[in-house]
């Protein structure tokens, strides 16, 4: 079966490349409602400007990506570590820890 000859590039060999199109980072309005691919232009987006409707985008833009990790607080406030029979504490629910299991 011969493949489509669309499918070679100039240099003879089958083209395994396929280039995706920039992917839009925020649909307008109309287009998030109704869940279609929205394809933004100077004037709006095509279906906006299609049906004739004027073309906004309200909704705040969603990061992508790792959330940045919390800083824990201290599991002791500072002003108890300074505490002189804190390390006593420490050592009783260490041990209080490891015998329950």
């Amino acid at each position: 079966m011969a493949a489509d000859p669309s499918q070679y590039t100039s240099g003879g060999s089958l083209s395994l490349c396929h280039h995706k199109g920039k992917k839009t980072l925020v649909a307008c309005d109309q287009c998030h409602r109704h869940k279609l691919k929205c394809s933004p232009r100077s004037q709006g987006c095509a279906r906006c400007h299609r049906l004739g409707i004027q073309c906004t985008s309200s909704r705040p833009i969603k990061r992508r990506g790792r959330r940045p990790t919390r800083q824990t607080p201290p599991l002791i406030p500072p002003q108890l570590s300074e505490h002189p029979l804190m390390h006593l504490i420490i050592l009783y629910w260490t041990v209080f820890a490891i015998c329950r299991f």
